[in-house]
């Protein structure tokens, strides 16, 4: 992984090169965004370096959309449950990444897909949100259905009622193809003014970071650009 904090090194870096002109759009907080209509059903990658603070986000901003979103199942997968706060909590559903746990998120997808094929069922289906939470690399043949999973969920999720968020550390643990596919692409940075061609390299200059203090989070959303505080 290559490093995305400051060094020594940085202090050469030629800020000119950096678009930061633009003015982006501020919002107080994810949710008011998520809570719109365009989004009762989304999608969102979350990279962030180790220990910056992407699981706090992650369980601050659902425990709020939790109060204001008819939510009806939420499922994290992680790569590893590593403390006591893993556990199945408030009735979210914690599950290490494995055959199984991908198995049932198959299955549900398999269960969503029926349920909207009948215009009546589809008015009753239920809400879920799936979290893929500090992903790292696995075995390549559950890599493989890892990826199925991800590309049907990015393709169909938003049409058969299933939200979708992946934290990650590793910026291309993902493919160019899935990264594209995500409805908004956030990132946790320190002082990410300097790491703005960074994440353009990515995301094919489509993203200008405007300069954030630390651990502010900037999001992009289609054409859009969002400086958001952490909810």
């Amino acid at each position: 992984m290559d490093s995305i904090i400051k060094t020594d090194n940085d202090s050469n870096i030629d800020e000119s090169n950096y678009d930061v002109s633009f003015e982006p759009k501020k919002i107080d907080n994810l949710v008011e965004l998520l809570n719109s209509d365009l989004y009762k059903n989304f999608s969102m990658l979350l990279w962030g370096p180790r220990r910056s603070g992407k699981t706090t986000f992650l369980f601050t901003l659902l425990e709020k959309l939790l109060k204001i979103i008819n939510i009806d199942k939420s499922i994290i997968i992680k790569y590893k449950n590593t403390s006591e706060k893993d556990k199945d909590n408030d009735g979210i559903l914690n599950f290490e990444l494995s055959d199984s746990s991908l198995w049932i998120l198959n299955s549900i997808i398999v269960e969503q897909k029926k349920i909207f094929q009948d215009e009546e069922l589809s008015k009753k289906s239920l809400h879920y949100f799936i979290i893929f939470d500090d992903i790292q690399s696995t075995e390549s043949f559950l890599k493989e259905k890892f990826n199925l999973i991800i590309n049907t969920l990015l393709v169909e999720g938003r049409h058969i009622n299933i939200s979708i968020i992946i934290t990650i550390q590793q910026k291309n643990f993902l493919q160019k193809q899935q990264r594209d596919n995500f409805d908004f692409f956030a990132c946790i940075l320190p002082f990410s003014a300097l790491y703005g061609d960074e994440i353009k390299k990515i995301y094919f200059d489509k993203i200008n970071l405007d300069k954030t203090k630390e651990f502010d989070v900037a999001v992009y959303c289609k054409s859009e650009q969002f400086i958001i505080r952490a909810p």
